[in-house]
């Protein structure tokens, strides 16, 4: 899908990274995850055909922002795992939809004083 804002295109994905001011591979961890929900950071790079580490380091950024929630399992022989999972959709579109308001109330303010 696709916004026309009077003579450009915006793809929704541009729409999502821009309103969590996402990198492409922050964002397509992120679409791993709400796609596949749960997954471990060795799960996520073989999805996507990336290192750990460079998964590791982005997920960190994603946990950061609040986009993403992270829970320990511990291992039978010891040691313990991380999986990581999408926060709730809806509180996300929540997010995007209050960046486009105020967006909307800041283009408003500037179209008056102009």
């Amino acid at each position: 899908m696709e916004l026309n804002f009077a003579c450009k295109k915006f793809p929704i994905d541009q729409v999502l990274r821009c309103s969590f001011g996402l990198s492409d591979p922050q964002f397509r961890i992120l679409k791993v995850l709400l796609a596949k929900d749960e997954r471990a950071v060795e799960e996520i790079a073989r999805d996507l055909g990336r290192d750990r580490t460079t998964v590791q380091r982005n997920i960190k950024v994603l946990v950061a922002k609040g986009l993403v929630q992270r829970r320990q399992y511990n291992l039978e022989n010891g040691g313990y795992q991380y999986h990581y999972l999408p926060q709730n959709k809806d509180a996300m579109k929540q997010r995007i939809q209050d960046h486009f308001a105020q967006f909307s109330k800041m283009v408003k303010e500037e179209i008056e004083q102009w």
